[in-house]
């Protein structure tokens, strides 16, 4: 029998915290108690953003700046991520052909609402992991209020750039809540 081996790519995961809280725990916790974490995520950073003064885009810019791994995640601090997610991505990514103009990988996310516990599985908003080098190349919008994710990916994919995506709804719980503008507009649109 002839083994099949491939190489897991590193990973550093950020977060930007603007809030405290019990929902903020739950997001780091969420990240701390992931499957194989010390083997294959090397860093978790956490740019405190808590006073409200650099922009969502300046504080991820920050995040891959600081970052040495092959791929970057980065996660809101009132969110939650199963405990195989990002193992499943880096797998998912170490195994395909990813050629030139490879970007990265992403899932689908799943809107939940706390005061009912409702879940909307969404089959239109990704979120995941880039490559560093791409994110060293193309920043993240530091003018931009909401949504500064999708707008980098909507750009990357302009430039000719692939982000692969895994048709996975249930790894990335994305809490909806009054003061969550984007979570809104998901659900409206």
């Amino acid at each position: 029998m002839k083994k099949i081996t491939f190489e897991v790519p590193t990973l550093t995961v950020g977060m930007v915290q603007s809030r405290q809280g019990e929902m903020v725990d739950l997001a780091k916790r969420s990240v701390d108690n992931q499957v194989l974490f010390s083997a294959m995520f090397k860093d978790f950073i956490i740019i405190d953003n808590r006073d409200r003064d650099k922009s969502i885009g300046h504080c991820f810019n920050k995040i891959v700046e600081m970052s040495k791994n092959d791929y970057v995640f980065i996660m809101d601090d009132d969110d939650i991520i199963a405990t195989d997610y990002l193992l499943n991505l880096l797998l998912f990514v170490s195994k395909m052909d990813k050629g030139e103009k490879f970007a990265g990988a992403t899932t689908f996310l799943t809107c939940f609402r706390e005061e009912d516990n409702a879940l909307f599985p969404l089959n239109k908003v990704p979120t995941g992991m880039l490559k560093r080098e791409v994110l060293n190349k193309y920043k993240f919008d530091e003018t931009l209020k909401n949504q500064v994710d999708s707008e980098l990916y909507d750009r990357l994919v302009k430039e000719g750039y692939q982000i692969k995506n895994m048709y996975w709804n249930y790894g990335y719980l994305y809490r909806q809540h009054p003061d969550n503008v984007s979570g809104s507009i998901i659900l409206e649109s």
